[in-house]
């Protein structure tokens, strides 16, 4: 096993491109899109079963390696200050295969 941050992103379908171009421009080589979230927050509902996908989230997981994750932080926190969404940052372990 090797020690990493997981980086989760809560962020609005219709900006998930741009944030996957910023953690590829970060050095982020992998990541895992969850699309239709739903839930409640600051931007009040979210659903999953919207016809267009403007009121709808995605997640984005990704293993961070520990010395890059202030650069990874630094290029998504304005995408999040911009558009809205949440940023979390873990301490795991990444099973190595």
């Amino acid at each position: 096993m090797r020690d990493v941050k997981r980086l989760e992103l809560v962020v609005d379908a219709v900006h998930v491109d741009e944030m996957l171009r910023a953690l590829r421009g970060a050095g982020v080589d992998g990541y895992t899109v969850l699309r239709g979230a739903s839930g409640w927050g600051d931007r009040g509902a979210r659903q999953q079963d919207g016809i267009s996908g403007v009121f709808e989230n995605c997640v984005v997981l990704c293993a961070v390696e520990t010395e890059l994750i202030g650069a990874v932080v630094g290029v998504v926190q304005p995408i999040l200050k911009r558009y809205g969404g949440v940023g979390m940052v873990s301490d795991v372990q990444w099973v190595v295969h």
